[in-house]
Protein backbone atom coordinates (compact mmCIF):
# COMPACT_ATOMS: atom_id res chain seq x y z
CA UNK A 1 0.00 0.00 0.00
CA UNK A 2 0.81 3.44 -0.59
CA UNK A 3 0.79 5.77 3.26
CA UNK A 4 0.22 9.37 2.76
CA UNK A 5 -0.29 11.78 5.54
CA UNK A 6 -4.07 12.12 6.10
CA UNK A 7 -3.55 15.73 4.88
CA UNK A 8 -3.31 14.70 1.43
CA UNK A 9 -6.92 14.32 -0.46
CA UNK A 10 -7.43 18.20 1.26
CA UNK A 11 -4.25 19.65 -0.34
CA UNK A 12 -5.09 17.60 -3.61
CA UNK A 13 -8.61 19.59 -3.88
CA UNK A 14 -7.13 22.91 -2.85
CA UNK A 15 -4.53 22.69 -6.17
CA UNK A 16 -7.55 21.63 -8.23
CA UNK A 17 -9.69 24.49 -6.96
CA UNK A 18 -6.79 27.59 -7.47
CA UNK A 19 -5.50 25.87 -11.22
CA UNK A 20 -8.86 25.17 -12.93
CA UNK A 21 -11.20 27.46 -10.67
CA UNK A 22 -9.22 30.08 -10.56
CA UNK A 23 -6.30 29.84 -13.43
CA UNK A 24 -8.93 28.78 -15.74
CA UNK A 25 -6.81 25.45 -16.71
CA UNK A 26 -8.62 22.73 -18.74
CA UNK A 27 -6.94 19.88 -18.69
CA UNK A 28 -6.07 18.82 -15.48
CA UNK A 29 -7.37 16.33 -12.63
CA UNK A 30 -10.59 15.89 -10.88
CA UNK A 31 -12.35 15.94 -7.68
CA UNK A 32 -13.75 12.56 -8.76
CA UNK A 33 -9.89 11.35 -9.79
CA UNK A 34 -8.65 12.13 -6.03
CA UNK A 35 -11.46 10.03 -4.62
CA UNK A 36 -10.95 7.49 -6.87
CA UNK A 37 -6.47 8.05 -6.23
CA UNK A 38 -7.12 7.85 -2.35
CA UNK A 39 -9.15 4.57 -2.08
CA UNK A 40 -5.27 2.89 -3.07
CA UNK A 41 -3.80 5.14 -0.19
CA UNK A 42 -3.83 4.50 3.91
CA UNK A 43 -3.70 7.66 4.81
CA UNK A 44 -1.95 8.59 8.32
CA UNK A 45 -2.11 10.67 10.99
CA UNK A 46 1.09 12.45 12.64
CA UNK A 47 2.35 10.13 14.92
CA UNK A 48 -0.01 7.26 14.15
CA UNK A 49 1.44 4.20 14.63
CA UNK A 50 1.18 1.72 12.07
CA UNK A 51 1.79 -2.22 12.49
CA UNK A 52 2.10 -3.05 8.63
CA UNK A 53 2.93 -6.64 8.91
CA UNK A 54 5.23 -8.50 12.06
CA UNK A 55 8.24 -7.24 10.71
CA UNK A 56 7.39 -3.43 9.62
CA UNK A 57 6.15 -0.33 11.66
CA UNK A 58 5.49 2.62 10.08
CA UNK A 59 5.29 6.19 12.21
CA UNK A 60 4.81 9.81 10.13
CA UNK A 61 6.14 12.82 11.99
CA UNK A 62 5.65 16.54 11.25
CA UNK A 63 8.33 17.45 8.19
CA UNK A 64 8.17 21.65 8.44
CA UNK A 65 9.45 22.24 4.72
CA UNK A 66 6.00 22.10 2.85
CA UNK A 67 2.27 22.25 4.17
CA UNK A 68 1.09 18.47 4.42
CA UNK A 69 4.80 17.46 4.54
CA UNK A 70 5.80 13.77 6.61
CA UNK A 71 8.62 12.19 7.16
CA UNK A 72 8.54 8.69 8.17
CA UNK A 73 10.18 6.50 10.73
CA UNK A 74 10.20 2.98 9.01
CA UNK A 75 10.79 0.23 11.65
CA UNK A 76 11.81 -3.21 10.05
CA UNK A 77 12.41 -5.72 13.09
CA UNK A 78 15.27 -4.13 15.30
CA UNK A 79 16.52 -1.66 12.42
CA UNK A 80 14.94 1.91 11.95
CA UNK A 81 15.43 5.04 9.99
CA UNK A 82 13.67 7.68 8.99
CA UNK A 83 12.50 8.24 5.36
CA UNK A 84 11.94 12.01 4.20
CA UNK A 85 12.21 14.23 0.90
CA UNK A 86 13.46 17.79 1.54
CA UNK A 87 12.53 20.18 -1.47
CA UNK A 88 13.35 23.74 -0.64
CA UNK A 89 10.43 25.35 0.07
CA UNK A 90 12.15 29.02 -1.03
CA UNK A 91 14.76 29.80 -3.37
CA UNK A 92 18.03 29.08 -1.56
CA UNK A 93 19.15 25.85 0.63
CA UNK A 94 18.24 25.77 4.27
CA UNK A 95 15.30 28.66 3.98
CA UNK A 96 12.36 26.17 5.09
CA UNK A 97 9.15 26.85 6.69
CA UNK A 98 9.96 25.23 10.41
CA UNK A 99 12.20 22.30 11.04
CA UNK A 100 11.06 18.88 11.13
CA UNK A 101 10.76 17.14 14.59
CA UNK A 102 10.94 13.41 15.70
Amino acid sequence: PLFRSAICPILLEDYRKITVDKKGETNFFTSAMIKTCMKKVVAVNLHQTVQVDDELEIKPYYAGHVLGAAMFQIKVGFQSFVYTVRRWAGTSPGEFFHIGRL
